[in-house]
């Protein structure tokens, strides 16, 4: 409960010339309000008057303050009457009511709604700064106990939210299917790899999207990864060791030491995996990346550039990475038949790979318009739903789909 207070208050220790807070001092008397202002700014106070209570009503909607000094007896209402109007709009900013004639119900009733102080007039000048500052301290304790508050609701939130996400993790990710999407060579008709494409099964986390979020906000991504990889190595155990596919890594699986051992799961078909560095997160954030490159494809792995020119995936990674496989973002692919700078930077962009003797994969391709284009633009290497959706392990294409007007 607040104490109630009469009684001359230690001075104020603050340092003058220092804005120390916003008051609005409310007296109809003018000649005791401009004193008491004068007080208050000369130790550092910023004070806004008002003679009335409409006045300070109008003031107090308008302008956050810090605290409020008030006399008892106002024209037009009361102190206390004003003090319930600002505890109806901020119950935490300090009030200090001053009266020249106490009453003892007055002051009971000051007490019960929260008056920091109660103060007898004419104010001494100790007494009313002494009073600011104790009116100061209390609104920066109510910050940060209101602050303090708010952080935990907020983690609490926070951690509701990583615990159900962690459930749903929990059902997802020893369901995972894989889903496998045909990458050919169109002058060869042939295919040449297929991209293992995740497929999370369940009402939750129901496509990829939603469970890499999950995953990153929960730091549970190496586990996801694992899994996929786990799952992709359990399919090439009965396939053609011929067959080749491309596995997705996020940059933060490069951190997993399991990754780099020979005995897991996947190593043991390094020759037929091309891992593909998708860009969700910066490769900056990996400092010794090109030793960890280096391990990988000791171990038998190529290594790709997924989505070249989207996000962070830019040409600086090719000096990076040094990629056996560059694939390029859909978004050049998209409408390229009709769009000549798209044309200009993707016949760059193949002569830079042929260059450096990687291969150039174009992701995208759903329309007989884009593949025309794209070959007269030199490219051969071609993934998208033209050729096939991701789908169980290992279809066949239809060549047909090559063939202008068949449809």
């Amino acid at each position: 409960m607040t104490t109630l207070r009469a009684i001359p208050l230690p001075p104020s220790e603050a340092p003058r010339g220092q804005q120390r807070g916003r008051i609005l001092l409310v007296d109809d008397d003018e000649r005791l309000r401009r004193a008491y202002a004068i007080m208050l700014r000369r130790d550092g106070f910023v004070v806004d008057e008002a003679d009335s209570g409409r006045g300070a009503r109008e003031q107090l909607a308008a302008i956050r303050f810090d605290m409020v000094i008030s006399d008892i007896g106002l024209g037009d209402t009361t102190g206390l009457e004003l003090l319930r109007t600002v505890r109806s709009l901020d119950i935490e900013v300090p009030v200090v009511l001053m009266t020249g004639g106490a009453d003892l119900p007055t002051a009971i009733e000051a007490v019960e709604l929260g008056a920091l102080h109660y103060l007898l007039k004419p104010v001494e000048r100790s007494v009313l700064l002494a009073a600011a500052a104790d009116g100061l301290e209390a609104r920066e304790g109510a910050r940060l106990k209101r602050r303090a508050m708010d952080h935990y609701a907020l983690h609490a939130t926070e951690r509701e939210a990583k615990r159900e996400l962690g459930e749903q993790l929990d059902r997802a990710v020893p369901n995972l299917l894989m889903a496998y999407q045909p990458i050919v060579r169109a002058s060869a008709r042939e295919i040449v790899a297929y991209e293992a494409l995740v497929r999370p099964q369940g009402p939750d986390l129901d496509n990829p999207g939603l469970l890499f979020d999950a995953a990153e906000r929960t730091e549970r991504l190496q586990e996801v990864g694992r899994a996929i990889r786990s799952s992709v190595a359990r399919t090439l155990w009965t396939a053609d060791r011929r067959v080749q596919v491309y596995v997705n890594l996020h940059p933060r699986d490069l951190f997993d030491d399991s990754l780099f051992e020979e005995s897991a799961p996947l190593s043991a078909f390094a020759g037929q995996v091309t891992l593909e560095i998708t860009e969700r997160a910066s490769l900056r954030e990996v400092s010794d990346l090109r030793a960890r490159i280096d391990i990988l494809q000791s171990l038998g792995f190529r290594i790709a550039i997924d989505d070249l020119g989207a996000g962070y995936s830019g040409l600086s990674s090719l000096t990076e990475l040094r990629p056996d496989v560059v694939k390029l973002d859909m978004s050049f692919t998209r409408g390229i038949e009709d769009d000549s700078t798209k044309q200009t930077l993707v016949r760059s962009v193949r002569q830079l790979c042929a260059e450096i003797g990687t291969m150039l994969v174009i992701e995208g391709v759903e329309t007989k318009a884009e593949l025309a284009r794209l070959r007269e633009l030199g490219c051969d290497v071609f993934q998208g739903r033209l050729f096939g959706m991701a789908d169980a392990p290992f279809r066949q294409v239809d060549w047909d789909c090559m063939t202008p007007g068949v449809a």
